[in-house]
């Protein structure tokens, strides 16, 4: 059963990888990477030679590829004043562990794009692979997985994210504007599969430096340990956040409840090879789906009817009854709820072409793994594609201040 486990994760892995049958799309190492990683384990303050945290942000109406910077160490200032001008709260989403965001406009960023106009919130979506070596296969993925939680860089990412969201807040709150982030509650943050443990660690951090709770954690098939690897420990727990909601599409993730909502997706694939691709990456798919308000989900509670699946064109987010909710990043805990408890949902996906026809180009493995095809497009060119779309600072910066170390 162990080798069975460990087998099917690697597959799923290195099989989403090379899905249009090209080179795994994973860029070069900026840097020759260690085993001997050094901690202070009091303040996270980790060296790393390894590549850095990518954070991909739409802020803008008008751009048309991302605000995108690197860091090892220290989050940029202009970052910083750039998700705190314009009076927005803050939508985060952790990608799963082996996905990298690649590509300034492709359909990551479009996505991003329509979630930003759709929530009226700014939004950041964070990469962290432990390499992002173009022959890393899904068996060494698993390798980072171990190594994510060992050298402590699951700490060290979520508090660099951690202290990001909380240099916005005090810019905000410094600013006196009435319409700014000045509370916790205009946060949100999601994670897919093992990035779900991250968004854990990352609502857990916020809670012990400023005393309050984000809004939501939203928790995506987070992914469960395969055998041998260490297991990160008291992530996703009903006290991260005011209201954790997560959401089970596959055999891969987190079976049991651990939020103040679990929604158990039921979905049929057609075949095995559909299964090891789809139920794992559906909910990162769903997640697009209903971010952009393509689509509606509302879930039964304790399996007692099917839910309602709903195809959307942008319109209100529908009314539940009592004894249903809505699933994924718009939901809000049902008003008879007892938080101290959680509850159990289920909404069954039986037309296929309702969830197709919603993500229409989003349908697409190139949402995970975007592959360049022309070496000039990469990111890993000179010259770091940032907004044009606007007069700033982020109209255009050199690697060696955005790479480096990450100080501007």
């Amino acid at each position: 059963m162990i080798i069975y486990y460990i087998l099917l994760f690697a597959l799923f892995l290195h099989v989403s990888n090379s899905y249009r049958n090209k080179i795994p799309c994973f860029r070069p190492p900026h840097a020759e990477q260690s085993d001997k990683e050094e901690s202070d384990k009091g303040n996270f303050t980790l060296s790393y030679q390894g590549d850095p945290i990518t954070i991909a942000c739409v802020t803008n109406s008008q751009q048309y590829n991302f605000y995108l910077i690197k860091v090892t160490e220290n989050i940029p200032s202009f970052l910083v004043k750039e998700l705190s001008s314009n009076g927005r709260g803050l939508s985060l989403l952790y990608h799963g562990i082996g996905n990298l965001i690649t590509m300034p406009n492709g359909l990551l960023f479009q996505f991003a794009k329509e979630w930003y106009q759709a929530s009226g919130k700014n939004i950041c979506i964070i990469s962290y692979a432990y390499s992002t070596d173009r022959t890393t296969t899904g068996f060494q993925i698993i390798k980072h997985l171990n190594k994510m939680v060992k050298t402590n860089r699951l700490d060290f990412v979520a508090w660099q994210i951690r202290d990001l969201v909380s240099r916005v807040r005090f810019q905000c709150i410094r600013s006196r504007k009435k319409s700014c982030l000045n509370s916790l509650s205009q946060v949100d943050i999601s994670g897919f599969s093992f990035g779900a443990h991250l968004a854990s660690r990352t609502c857990q951090f916020l809670k012990d430096e400023l005393g309050e709770k984000v809004q939501m954690l939203l928790a995506l098939d987070p992914s469960k340990t395969p055998p041998l690897v260490k297991k990160p420990k008291n992530t996703i727990t009903r006290g991260d956040a005011n209201y954790v909601h997560v959401l089970h599409t596959s055999d891969l993730g987190i079976s049991k409840s651990i939020g103040h909502v679990d929604v158990y997706v039921k979905y049929k694939a057609k075949t095995l090879t559909e299964w090891i691709n789809d139920k794992h990456a559906l909910a990162m798919y769903l997640h697009v789906a209903i971010a952009s308000k393509r689509l509606y989900l509302i879930a039964d509670k304790d399996g007692k009817g099917k839910g309602i699946v709903i195809q959307g064109n942008g319109q209100n987010v529908p009314n539940p009854t009592p004894n249903q909710c809505v699933v994924g990043i718009y939901s809000v805990p049902p008003p008879s709820m007892d938080l101290t408890k959680g509850k159990e949902f289920v909404v069954h996906i039986t037309d296929r072409d309702i969830l197709r026809n919603s993500l229409q180009k989003y349908a697409n493995p190139d949402l995970f793994f975007e592959y360049y095809e022309s070496p000039r497009q990469s990111l890993d060119q000179d010259i770091i594609l940032t907004n044009r779309g606007k007069s700033s600072q982020w109209e255009e910066a050199s690697s060696s201040n955005l790479y480096g170390r990450g100080n501007i």
